[in-house]
């Protein structure tokens, strides 16, 4: 009986071997097929340069005829990926202008000019907060006493939206601050909140005693000469002003630390960068964490949206009124997100919040007198940055409907947009580097934190997109980003799973129905989706993170 059962399995476990080594055979005989196919259409293109530019079809070169009836479907998809690669192209080519123009700053760097310091107003800081610990909050309040600033000069109203019990003791915290030293405090608090953290900085608004408002985050450090340099800019004419941020992680692993420096870099290029190549024409976005304002303005402008995207919102609204917005050549050092829970949570917030501003604000934009032609694009495009996502998922499509209909080359259109983004997109790369390196990144860290925010970007697209499109149908509520610990907490990801599960059905069905090489396309997407979350799931290290080490002017 044994030895029965011995030689079944022996026979089952050949027969699976046969089986495996009879399906390899098939794959690496698709494999070796289509790669000839390629070489093929590729020998006949260049010996025969007008076959391809003239008498191709339009779904370009085909080793079988098309039917008919899906020649339509193939159309649309190119149309769908062409749209959406000219706004990734135009978008490449916005990022390369705002690179050089911050390399070109960065080359004939000058120390910050501070003019006209003697108007020293008095300055409301009003520091909205929710959720937040006693501790930041005291550490927030006691930072504000650091300034080089008069402190008669100085007053700070936490504005708190928390429990009536919260609230109190807030109050007890911060008044105990203000006494020891000598400094003016108020806490504000609304027993029933309305309008997110505009509506609390609002109310915190008709509190303050100063001509110049200072809107902060409680996680946002200043540097010490802040006021006295964001002053010499509403001196200068500018309406608002604030500093970009470098950011650093409560939770440094080995996810954080590459976030950080891809954040900083990218920082410099998109806050920084497309500011000072914006000084005539354009649109640039302003500081959410903290902003300078006058009051007289603030009131004018009727303070901040009662909305989940007040820093958008208020960036367009001065804008389309013909305002100016000053960025400042400071820096100030704010929390950046620790696991791609935290970063997926912000990503999500940003995004929908974008596309909340492009619902609003499209035929107010498209209306303004007040704005050039050239102004109106590039505050769309702004904005369209995050729909963007979608084009991985219509890659991947346009990909399958290729492979499925046997389209080796597409048309020409198609063929040198990609490879003009693939250019386009290589030349970006190198001057972030170079930018990164002007920030005393080394070139490895810089790989690695491109690599890893890539990934983390891919995995996020499935997410993100769902999450556009509920936003383009209906407001959705306030995502909360975990910081610090709390960012540990939460690290389920049901959309990327379904999304690589669904990758890896659509896979095994091309594969079954012989379309070997899309289908490895399809499982090597479901692979990177599972690398891109997987990594920021780390455990903290011990690595310590020095704020001095990130400061660089």
């Amino acid at each position: 009986m044994i030895a029965n059962t011995t030689t079944q399995s022996q026979i089952l476990l050949s027969n699976i071997s046969r089986i495996i080594e009879f399906n390899t055979s098939k794959i690496i005989e698709n494999i070796e097929l289509r790669f000839d196919q390629y070489i093929s259409a590729i020998n006949v293109v260049l010996n025969n340069s007008t076959y391809y530019t003239q008498s191709n079809s339009t779904i370009g070169i085909a080793t079988k005829p098309v039917p008919k009836g899906y020649v339509p479907v193939i159309l649309i998809t190119y149309i769908i990926y062409a749209v959406f690669m000219v706004i990734v192209l135009a978008q490449l080519l916005i990022m390369i202008h705002s690179a050089y123009a911050r390399l070109r700053v960065m080359r004939d760097a000058k120390p910050t000019h501070i003019s006209n310091i003697n108007w020293l107003p008095l300055v409301s800081i009003i520091i909205p907060v929710r959720g937040e610990g006693i501790d930041a909050i005291e550490d927030a309040v006691k930072r504000i006493t650091g300034l080089d600033y008069p402190r008669d000069k100085l007053e700070v109203i936490v504005a708190t939206d928390d429990d009536e019990a919260t609230a109190n003791l807030i109050k007890n915290s911060v008044e105990r601050i203000g006494k020891t030293y000598g400094l003016r405090t108020i806490v504000n608090w609304r027993s029933k909140p309305v309008g997110y953290k505009g509506g609390a900085i609002n109310e915190a608004a008709k509190l303050a005693r100063g001509d110049v408002l200072l809107i902060l985050d409680v996680d946002t450090i200043l540097p010490r000469n802040y006021l006295k340099v964001a002053l010499s800019y509403l001196n200068e004419g500018y309406d608002a002003v604030g500093a970009p941020f470098l950011g650093v992680p409560k939770v440094p692993n080995n996810f954080s630390w590459p976030l950080m420096i891809l954040f900083n870099t990218l920082s410099e290029v998109q806050i920084v960068g497309r500011a000072l190549s914006r000084f005539k024409r354009g649109f640039y976005m302003i500081i959410g964490n903290n902003l300078l304002i006058r009051r007289d303005f603030f009131n004018r402008i009727n303070g901040l949206c009662y909305c989940k995207s007040d820093d958008i919102d208020v960036a367009l609204r001065i804008w389309l009124m013909g305002g100016r917005i000053g960025v400042m050549n400071e820096r100030v050092l704010t929390e950046i997100p620790s696991t791609y829970d935290a970063f997926r949570s912000q990503t999500i917030r940003w995004a929908t919040n974008d596309m909340w501003a492009l619902k609003k604000y499209f035929t107010k934009i498209l209306k303004s007198r007040n704005r050039s032609l050239v102004d109106k694009v590039d505050a769309y495009l702004w904005l369209l940055k995050y729909p963007l996502v979608y084009l991985g998922v219509i890659s991947i499509i346009t990909m399958i409907i290729m492979q499925v209909f046997n389209i080796l080359i597409p048309p020409l259109p198609i063929l040198v947009l990609s490879v003009l983004t693939d250019v386009v997109g290589a030349a970006l790369l190198i001057l972030i580097i170079m930018v990164g390196r002007r920030m005393n990144y080394s070139y490895w860290d810089l790989f690695k934190s491109l690599v890893i925010g890539g990934l983390t970007m891919y995995a996020l697209a499935f997410p993100l997109m769902i999450y556009l499109a509920k936003a383009l149908l209906s407001d959705l509520p306030w995502l909360y980003t975990p910081k610090a610990s709390k960012a540990l907490l939460r690290q389920k990801f049901l959309i990327e799973r379904l999304s690589i599960i669904a990758l890896i059905a659509v896979g095994a069905a091309l594969l079954m129905m012989g379309h070997v090489i899309v289908s490895l396309y399809v499982f090597a997407n479901s692979i990177l989706i599972l690398m891109g979350y997987s990594v920021g799931t780390v455990k903290p290290s011990n690595r310590l993170i020095h704020s001095t080490q990130m400061i660089t002017h």
